[in-house]
């Protein structure tokens, strides 16, 4: 009876410790064990995936590795403060994935036994992103309220939209004529901007091919997201027109029946941009341009960042028009100052010294 009492218990212990192991090891956040000296003890499942590496690379390795050098004083005082007031202690910093990336993380490091502590970490990487595209609308919105040429103005808008996002290309496609140019690029091979700077379809003679209503032919994605073709039902489109995807690879084997697009060009795709964002430049119902933003990385966005982008872009539109506008008032002003001038110098000349 003894021993099958000890069975017993062996058994509900060892279901137990796997009961345990499990909620540790699938637990949808990132655990870490770490003793008195910093080693790494124990890591589950989520911090494995977080970070990009082996159980094996994150066991028994120093923590502060896996930490942005620029955060590991923070971590250090955080870790201090936690043993020293003996209470959890929570705040973001950035971790190094294996691939060299950073990625931001929600900590939360709890005082434990022996000197150890447990540290929770929460992925908040979109999050950030999602902020940081937000800020970057804000600024956007004031360079165009300094007393810039359009070029100028677009020009600095690029550099915030890139330094902001940290993506590998932007660039601003905008109307000329018939066709959508970029404006202005940064992160593009000129190899790229050879073949994919115009739109227009052109025939074997390189006349410009148009619709049966008469439109031009506008090629590939760009043509499709500045045409305002894009269907919303598709999970490529949103609502606003924009085409965005995080891994854009699949998209190559799309049948040529059911590609909604003219003359796929997958340009994009064959430089290695993963994660790609066409956003339509529009006021009201027309469409002035596209920001086209790639990233040979995926998982760049979420819808919630798209939707940003749609108001930055909306900025720029609105911005564009006001830029447009006041071009043409100081041309009508020049226009009119040229004529007061001449009014006036024919007021003051004398009949006799006019010709004829």
């Amino acid at each position: 009876m003894r021993n099958n009492e000890l069975h017993r218990e062996q058994n509900e212990c060892e279901s137990e410790l796997k009961r345990y192991v499990e909620l540790f090891d699938l637990a949808p956040v990132g655990y870490l064990v770490i003793d008195d000296t910093g080693l790494i003890r124990s890591a589950n499942l989520a911090v494995v995936t977080m970070l990009g590496v082996s159980r094996t690379a994150l066991l028994n390795k120093q923590v502060i590795q896996f930490i942005c050098a620029e955060d590991q004083e923070m971590y250090a005082l955080r870790r201090t403060q936690c043993f020293e007031s003996h209470t959890p202690q929570a705040w973001e910093m950035r971790l190094v994935r294996g691939d060299g990336s950073l990625l931001w993380a929600l900590v939360q490091a709890t005082p434990a036994r022996s000197g150890e502590y447990w540290i929770t970490l929460h992925d908040v990487t979109l999050k950030k992103l999602a902020d940081a595209f937000a800020e970057t609308g804000r600024k956007v919105g004031q360079i165009f309220l300094e007393p810039l040429c359009m070029y100028d103005s677009m020009q600095r808008a690029l550099e915030v939209l890139k330094s902001g996002t940290g993506f590998d290309a932007v660039g601003i496609r905008l109307q000329d004529g018939e066709d959508f140019p970029y404006f202005v690029q940064n992160g593009f091979s000129a190899d790229f901007l050879q073949t994919e700077n115009t739109l227009i379809e052109r025939n074997a003679d390189g006349r410009i091919c148009r619709g049966e209503d008469g439109t031009i032919s506008l090629e590939c994605t760009c043509g499709l997201v500045v045409s305002g073709k894009t269907d919303p039902d598709s999970p490529l489109f949103t609502k606003g027109g924009s085409c965005w995807t995080n891994d854009s690879f699949p998209i190559l084997a799309i049948p040529p029946d059911r590609d909604p697009r003219l003359h796929p060009r997958n340009q994009c795709i064959h430089q290695n941009y993963a994660s790609i964002a066409l956003i339509p430049i529009r006021v009201n119902d027309k469409i002035l341009g596209l920001v086209h933003l790639n990233d040979r990385r995926k998982e760049c966005f979420t819808l919630e960042i798209i939707e940003i982008l749609e108001g930055v872009a909306n900025l720029l539109g609105e911005a564009i028009v006001r830029k447009q506008m006041e071009v043409a008032l100081r041309e009508l002003e020049m226009e009119l100052q040229a004529k007061n001038r001449e009014i006036e110098r024919l007021t003051h000349t004398n009949p006799h010294d006019l010709p004829g």
